[in-house]
């Protein structure tokens, strides 16, 4: 069971049940046992949606409470009616033993309140209330709160507490990607979240061996080391614990020089290198970067790691002398200064990849999305305005390395919060103002670049091409010869907005790698420089995965949905897939997979209000991920409501077959399957309809003919959000629509369902 930091409530004395839902249940202390028998009465199963193991269970025989957690332990709570909430939504309850309040609904649906002994403090459970069984003898309902009735249909609904953070938007949209939103709750249940994305890396080691890894959704460090199908599990290099779904980087040979390191942000804001022989160091020691965010490691004889701060500011750390210097701050137009000196032991660079037995162990990493840059020649600048409209902190940079030797200029990009995809070039004397490249992104998408080679472009010159999912999901690629920015011909599978992309030099030209809507993972190859060829490398991965490619090697990773590495590799007849896991001398080879409809066994369709507590008319629009399209459009009356029955996903089954050797070293396929949990179905999109533009004429002595008054309505976007998944969505939800849309700050209607 997940450890409850002590912080998050002050004031509570150890041994007593502090019930905050660490998302993996209730956290309670066998000191407030009172006794093993429960009393017949409602039944109720408490759910952590995502991870219905963990769930306990309550029981009401209309004295009392009695809560029986995933462990078997039963806690008795009686009822406190001083804790009731004014409109009779929740009613009070309290164990005297564990000086321990909970508020529940009195509709027994949604999730009750935790809060202390004197009710001053309240948080929202985790958990999600389901009925699971109803006593054959009449059984004592709920009483209302003292001098509140029966709600009648008219009753003001008061707003629902927020359960999680926007991580699924569509697949690929925050699932912690915008983690500077996330907050410390939403990163604690998102260890539990096997769907939240993973960032997978993989680097050369030596003499042909690579080295892959990625941070897994308990925290912890997995890499494998080997080739092609042989891959075998390092022994753990680093027993500390890491931010789940942290950005892992690797840092290139070139660099490294032969002994292999990946470089990660900790908890407390700091540049961590972590090397594959178990020794470790921290690059910076300001604490200003944003925990588990997005980092790239660039340049060879002068190497950089660019990230985005705390603050939003675009900022390059120098490797060797541990300077930091603004790119952008997008607040004050500094660029190019100089910012904190960081003092270390030695400047230079061979120290930090050197064998030292100097361990540092960091605490959590919290992640945050990808910025990606590329290396490339410098050019003559052209003439280019001032363009910067912000940047979403520790969101999104992949590094190709040029393999022709250094290059003077440096190229970062990145999608700002105006959705825009801008440029910024490092040249001699510091950095340049961006560019603007194109319009018409999900601000925070990934963004893949590459250096080419451009025979035709004069000597000492290369040109770029950036490659990133639009906000319809489809692939822009863009190249520029240094003399401006033109479309080129993509791909035309359809992914989900703020997907990844891997866009590399292969041996022949161009590869682009991602996961289309299908859950394939595909290399596209560029043949003539005109036409893409498909390949498919393996089905069951999760719309939008991350991709890391080591080009040089025909290989690369990805991260299924059963939160397993997977390396693809380039044969002469094609590509092939293997699982690297522990166990096998020889990786199993994966020969097929499948998607099982049913595996949840089915959900009917639940019954689900949208309620409007606010003083304007609000307009709802419910857009279906598996049809692609919307479905349902509500209006909202002020203080309104309206309902609807919506589908729900009981999950899937993953079917896949291996080739491991046999009794006499033959190949023997095995088949095995993986039950996957229900998926998010529906997307919410809330407007107001608001008065944007309003005539008055207020001359006393108007003129015959005047115009009258008139105002206009518009419907204004407040936000978009899920509706939760699989089970995690019940029969007689109540959605409060308009706090839903404002917690989730993002860009909603315009940018993300235009």
């Amino acid at each position: 069971m997940t450890t409850l930091l002590s912080r998050q409530l002050p004031a509570v004395q150890p041994g007593l049940i502090c019930l905050v839902l660490s998302g993996m249940g209730l956290m309670l202390s066998p000191a407030v046992a009172q006794r093993s028998d429960a009393p017949v009465g409602n039944q109720f199963e408490l759910i952590v949606p995502g991870d219905e193991e963990d769930s306990s269970r309550a029981v009401f025989d209309g004295r009392s409470l009695l809560i029986q957690d995933s462990r078997g332990r039963k806690f008795e709570y009686v009822r406190a009616p001083q804790f009731d909430t004014p409109d009779g939504e929740f009613s009070g309850w309290f164990s005297p033993a564990a000086r321990q309040a909970i508020r529940w609904p009195a509709n027994n649906r949604g999730s009750m309140l935790i809060g202390d002994a004197t009710g001053n403090q309240w948080k929202q459970s985790q958990m999600r209330i389901v009925p699971v069984q109803r006593a054959a003898r009449p059984v004592t309902p709920l009483p209302p709160a003292p001098g509140i009735g029966p709600r009648g249909d008219e009753a003001v609904i008061p707003r629902r507490l927020p359960e999680r953070p926007a991580t699924d938007l569509f697949p690929g949209m925050d699932r912690d990607r915008n983690r500077g939103n996330t907050g410390a709750a939403g990163r604690r249940r998102a260890r539990r979240n096997r769907s939240m994305e993973l960032y997978p890396t993989v680097v050369e080691v030596n003499r042909g061996q690579l080295a892959a890894g990625f941070i897994d959704s308990d925290g912890k460090l997995q890499l494998v080391q080997g080739e092609t199908d042989r891959w075998r599990s390092v022994p753990r290099v680093w027993q500390g614990q890491l931010e789940p779904g942290g950005v892992l980087r690797a840092v290139p040979d070139a660099i490294s020089r032969g002994n292999a390191a990946f470089c990660t942000i900790d908890s407390g804001g700091d540049l961590l290198l972590i090397r594959l022989d178990g020794t470790a160091d921290y690059l910076t020691d300001t604490g200003h970067f944003v925990p588990g965010g997005d980092l790239q490691i660039a340049g060879l004889r002068q190497p950089w790691i660019v990230t985005i701060d705390r603050s939003g500011a675009l900022v390059a750390v120098d490797l060797q002398t541990g300077r930091e210097q603004v790119i952008d701050d997008f607040r004050t137009d500094q660029r190019g200064g100089e910012l904190r000196p960081q003092p270390r032991d030695s400047d230079r660079i061979s120290d930090l990849f050197r064998s030292r037995d100097n361990r540092n162990q960091p605490g959590d990493l919290s992640p945050a999305a990808p910025l990606r840059s590329a290396n490339r020649r410098g050019n003559a600048l052209p003439a280019r305005g001032q363009h910067s409209s912000g940047a979403v902190p520790g969101g999104p940079l992949a590094v190709p390395h040029a393999p022709a030797g250094e290059r003077h200029g440096l190229d970062v990009f990145l999608v700002n919060r105006a959705g825009e995809l801008v440029q910024y070039e490092r040249v001699r004397g510091g950095w340049a103002a961006p560019q603007l490249v194109a319009r018409g992104f999900v601000p925070g998408t990934s963004v893949s670049a590459v250096s080419l080679a451009l025979p035709d472009a004069g000597a000492g010159n290369d040109g770029l091409a950036v490659a990133a999912t639009d906000v319809e999901g489809t692939i822009r690629l863009l190249t520029s010869d240094g003399r401006g920015w033109r479309s080129a011909p993509a791909p035309r599978d359809v992914f989900p907005a703020l997907s990844s992309l891997e866009l590399v030099n292969g041996p022949r030209g161009l590869w682009l790698s991602g996961v289309p809507r299908s859950g394939d993972w595909m290399v596209w190859e560029l043949s003539n420089g005109r036409r893409w060829l498909p390949h498919v490398i393996a089905s069951g991965f999760p719309a939008g995965a991350p991709v890391a490619f080591l080009p040089d090697a025909l290989t690369g990773v990805c991260i299924d949905l059963t939160g397993r590495l997977v390396a693809g590799y380039q044969t002469r007849s094609g590509w092939d897939a293997v699982l690297c896991r522990p166990g096998f001398d020889n990786s199993p080879r994966l020969t097929r997979r499948s998607i099982v409809a049913g595996g949840g066994g089915g959900l009917p369709p639940a019954q689900i209000t949208f309620s409007n507590p606010s003083n304007e008319t609000l307009l709802v629009r419910l857009y279906d991920r598996v049809q692609g399209q919307q479905v349902a459009q509500l209006r909202l009356p002020a203080r309104g409501s309206a309902t609807r029955l919506l589908e729900r996903d009981g999950g899937t089954i993953l079917e896949e077959a291996w080739l491991v050797p046999g009794p006499g070293g033959q190949l023997v396929e095995e088949v095995h399957r993986h039950t996957l949990p229900g998926r998010i179905r529906y997307d919410v999109v809330v407007f107001a309809d608001r008065t944007t533009y309003q005539y008055i004429d207020r001359r006393s002595d108007k003129p015959e003919g005047a115009l009258e008054d008139f105002s206009i309505n518009s419907l204004v976007s407040l936000g978009a959000f899920p509706l939760p998944a699989g089970r995690g969505l019940q029969d007689g939800d109540r959605i409060d629509v308009p706090y839903e849309a404002a917690i989730r700050d993002n860009p909603g209607a315009p940018v993300l369902f235009p």
